[in-house]
């Protein structure tokens, strides 16, 4: 169990605590919990007693609810408050911004414990009449609630990762890895997946028969089946036959459009060739690699993908958080580990001031930092650079003064709070920070958290021109609940040569690894290495960082 998993259940038991009107105390006691595990320095798995002992801010009754949690997986008080809950108000829990106050009050006040009875309520303007909604507040809850159900049985990209290997390795197993072949929307790296799809050469098996979960699956060809793989994931086979195997293949990798875009050029799949790259070549076109087949692409096939960006090119891990703010890690911990991936530089950039909640650094603790920094770069291989994230501010400044500015190697701006604006301000917002002189990247610039939180409105076009204009590198932020900017804007960046950063936003060693991410979703946007800053060597991305 990570670390994330073991606050998020503190959070979650404030959550239930204050909907159930519980003691304020200890409401914000486990708050606090929650805030203080988040970025907990080591595997709280691999604590022991008297760590937490020794720690600040852990009480006796916060020490042994971690223990419970770290004994049985779970905590018994948390899993008491849920099963006394209705699964719908759990539900509205969830979602992000709407805290456990208006739910109760929706709940107590309303009977209403289910979010399409909500929406129904909201559409005839039930909720006007509780104290504290007004107009605007209940049209910000419907379109949560609209976002939480378009979102609802999908899957990001890193959560179907490690089953999707998983998956393969087993049916690989009973049949061989050549029978068997991962298809559809996780095959072209999308984002978010409604399920993992397999294409499986029935010639192969034994009367047809295959083995999931215990479970003996009957597959026919051209047929598929549907199955729930460990009783959660969803799983799609289809069958076919060794003859057909690799048209298949091509097929259900999609997407349709695309498919049938080629098959309107002459690619004939009735043909039995001995691989996909033998169908491209039918149409005089190079193996297109599965991520880069997408609607948007089909102008702009002929290509040399040899030259698109690849993990291998990436020599630099930008934007990192270590323990001075909300991180896990030490400076000299990130920095050895970005050199484990072979990378010859990285950019420590913990939270500014401004961000409180993620223990921003003042300036006085930068000056700490900074004298770390100094330190560990002499005993190092790899250089560290002195960064920051820094706040946007709603004016669009930074939210340091000009003095400490100038003392950074390398600024990313991000926007962090006030989120819910209309596009002409944040627009106005985000080009304001790209103008200032100290600003090296522009950080998450559309504020999304996939499958949970909706990008604000922007005029990509004027951001992407003021970057052009500032030589402001814009971020592929890595992180898979992120992936911002998204791939299909990379391409107008890349056009009037704006770069673009692939950055973890790693809050820990193991988070460097978010970078395979934004590289397969940079691929699908056609980036070519040299479009990308981190594949820059040491001596030139110190030529662009110090630019003037």
């Amino acid at each position: 169990m990570t670390n994330k998993e073991i606050a998020n259940m503190f959070r979650d038991l404030a959550k239930m605590m204050d909907l159930y009107d519980e003691n304020a105390f200890k409401v914000r006691s486990y708050q606090s919990a929650y805030q203080r595990l988040r970025t907990w320095p080591k595997a709280l798995m691999e604590t022991s007693e008297e760590e937490f002992d020794q720690a600040a801010g852990i009480g006796k009754g916060i020490k042994s609810s971690i223990l419970e949690i770290i004994e049985n997986g779970q905590l018994a008080v948390l899993e008491s408050y849920k099963n006394q809950t209705p699964p719908g108000i759990l539900d509205l829990l969830s979602i992000r911004g709407i805290g456990p106050k208006k739910v109760k009050a929706i709940w107590k006040e309303m009977g209403i414990d289910d979010v399409h009875e909500l929406i129904k309520a909201i559409e005839n303007d039930e909720l006007l009449k509780l104290k504290g909604f007004a107009k605007k507040t209940q049209d910000d809850i419907l379109k949560k609630l609209e976002y939480h159900l378009e979102s609802k049985d999908k899957y990001l990209l890193s959560e179907l990762e490690p089953i999707r290997i998983e998956v393969l390795e087993r049916i690989g197993a009973q049949m061989g890895d050549e029978h068997r072949a991962l298809c559809g929307a996780l095959r072209r790296e999308s984002q978010i997946s409604e399920r993992i799809e397999i294409l499986i050469n029935v010639d192969a098996l034994e009367q047809g028969k295959l083995t999931l979960d215990e479970k003996v699956l009957s597959l026919k060809v051209d047929e598929s089946i549907d199955h729930s793989y460990k009783s959660q994931f969803p799983l799609r086979l289809y069958g076919t036959s060794a003859q057909q195997f690799h048209a298949k293949l091509l097929q259900l990798t999609g997407p349709d459009s695309f498919v049938k875009s080629l098959q309107e050029k002459g690619m004939d799949l009735s043909k039995e060739l001995n691989s996909e790259n033998d169908y491209f070549e039918q149409v005089g076109l190079a193996f297109i690699p599965p991520e880069y087949r997408e609607e948007e692409n089909l102008q702009d096939l002929d290509r040399d993908y040899k030259k698109l960006v690849t993990d291998e090119d990436i020599l630099g891990t930008v934007h990192c958080h270590t323990v001075y703010s909300d991180g896990t890690h030490t400076v000299r911990q990130m920095a050895e580990a970005a050199a484990a991936h072979g990378h010859e530089y990285i950019v420590i950039t913990d939270h500014s001031k401004t961000a409180f909640y993620a223990n921003g650094l003042k300036e006085e603790e930068l000056i700490k930092q900074w004298d770390e920094i100094d330190a560990v770069n002499k005993e190092l291989d790899i250089h560290i650079f002195r960064g920051i994230e820094s706040d946007i501010l709603n004016d669009g400044s930074l939210d340091y003064p000009e003095e400490i500015l100038q003392q950074f190697d390398l600024i990313i701006g991000s926007i962090h709070s006030n989120l819910n604006m209309k596009e002409a301000v944040a627009t106005e917002r985000l080009i304001k920070a790209i103008e200032n002189p100290y600003m090296k990247i522009l950080g998450h610039l559309s504020g999304r958290i996939l499958l949970s939180r909706k990008a604000y409105p922007l005029d990509y076009e004027k951001i992407i021109d003021a970057c052009a204009a500032n030589e402001v590198s814009i971020e592929l932020n890595a992180n898979p609940h992120r992936l911002d900017l998204d791939w299909k804007y990379i391409r107008m960046a890349t056009e009037k040569d704006v770069l673009i950063s692939i950055n973890p936003d790693a809050h820990s060693i193991e988070g460097i690894d978010d970078i395979k991410y934004g590289v397969r979703l940079a691929r699908k946007a056609g980036l070519k290495a040299s479009e990308c800053l981190n594949s820059y060597d040491l001596r030139e991305f110190e030529e662009f960082i110090f630019a003037q």
